[in-house]
């Protein structure tokens, strides 16, 4: 492959490695090795960063939720007090009142 190396594909580019200028192939393996360890580092630091993303976005939902619980209580009580009231003034209207 005219002394280029490909040694990966990420986010669907092929990297290549490009080390027909080393003098040795044993310079060539660790320049190689070098660029692959920096992509895999900087992919690991990509996955972290998203890793924390998420987790800010799993609390912000969690806070959301906790909203809704509320909300979703009062209205439940609110609807108790009026069937309360609709059951009251219906025994009324039975009794003539």
């Amino acid at each position: 492959m005219n002394g280029t190396q490909y040694i990966a594909t990420r986010h669907s580019y092929t990297v290549k490695c490009g080390c027909q200028n080393a003098n040795t192939k044993a310079a060539q393996a660790a320049s190689c090795e070098a660029q692959t360890d920096t992509m895999l580092q900087m992919d690991i630091e990509y996955i972290k960063r998203a890793v924390d993303d998420i987790r800010i976005d799993q609390r912000a939902q969690r806070d959301v939720l906790g909203t809704y619980d509320q909300y979703i209580t009062r209205v439940e009580e609110s609807a108790k007090q009026a069937h309360k009231r609709i059951d009251e003034i219906a025994g009324n209207r039975r009794e003539g009142i």
